[in-house]
Order: structure tokens, then C-alpha cells, then sequence
């Protein structure tokens, strides 16, 4: 997972998390929402914060 926080001077933007399943597992969401809790856990600021989770497609472009 990647976070991306805006500039300091840009507190009325939002963090962005980011996380791409590439292969099958079935913990994805709850590991990806959990390192999400821990970061916002440890962060004194009260930033609004969207998450984006990116999943590989199950057959190659073009095919089926």
C-alpha cells in the first residue's frame, strides 16, 4: 500500500491510499483498511483521507 499526503501548506486536501491486488487473497480488504487505520492512528492531524484499491483483471486484455 502507498500513501500520498498533499504539501503542508494544502491541509484542505485529502491523503490518498493506494493498494493493487495483482493475485487472489482473501484478506486484501481487511489488511488494506487496517494498515489505513494504523497510519491515520498515528497522525495527530484530523486530514479527510479517500482510498483507492486497484485489482489486476482476471484475463489478459483481448481475451474474454
Amino acid at each position: 500500500m502507498a500513501s500520498f499526503s498533499p504539501a503542508e501548506d494544502a491541509a484542505d486536501k485529502p491523503i490518498y491510499f493506494v493498494g493493487v491486488q495483482w493475485e487472489s487473497k482473501e484478506d486484501f480488504s481487511r489488511r488494506f483498511f487496517g494498515e489505513i487505520s494504523f497510519y491515520l492512528y498515528g497522525q495527530p492531524s484530523a486530514r479527510d483521507w479517500r482510498a483507492v484499491a486497484i485489482f489486476a483483471a482476471k484475463t489478459p486484455e483481448g481475451e474474454g
